[in-house]
């Protein structure tokens, strides 16, 4: 006797934002619950197939002019899901027009479903990266 194939998953998560990731797969909604029981979330995918969740996520980056975290004012498409880094800037070459008017010493940018997790996302990466560096005794 065959086994039919599902036609979809439960997929287990945790954690929001910057530290969202995936724990599990499951064929049933009950078995991927009972994982999930008391400290995840469930959420419900369709397989084989490419069109079940578009992927139109906001975007959040880090203006080079004063370092503020900005968002945009509507929806990108996007090639991957909450997609986020963070890193130093480099003084912008001669042949920009001699001076670089970037004063920030951070650049990156960040996705997330809403403006919100897209803007946290990057916040916390940002703060991630500046600790990291703080530790490791590396000056501003």
């Amino acid at each position: 006797m065959s086994e039919s194939i599902p036609d979809r998953v439960f997929i287990v998560t945790s954690g929001e934002y910057s530290s969202y990731g995936i724990s599990s797969v499951w064929s049933t909604r009950e078995a991927a619950e009972k994982a999930a029981a008391g400290w995840g979330e469930v959420e419900e995918w369709l397989l084989n197939t490419t069109h079940d969740r578009e992927i139109v996520e906001w975007r959040a980056w880090i203006d080079q002019r004063d370092e503020s975290i900005r968002v945009s004012d509507r929806p990108v498409h996007t090639n991957s899901i909450g997609h986020t880094h963070v890193g130093r800037t480099r003084p912008l070459p001669p042949i920009y027009g001699g001076s670089s008017p970037r004063t920030a010493k951070w650049a990156g940018e960040g996705y997330g479903p809403t403006p919100e997790h897209a803007r946290k996302a990057l916040s916390d990466a940002l703060a991630k990266a500046m600790a990291e560096e703080l530790e490791l005794g590396e000056s501003p």
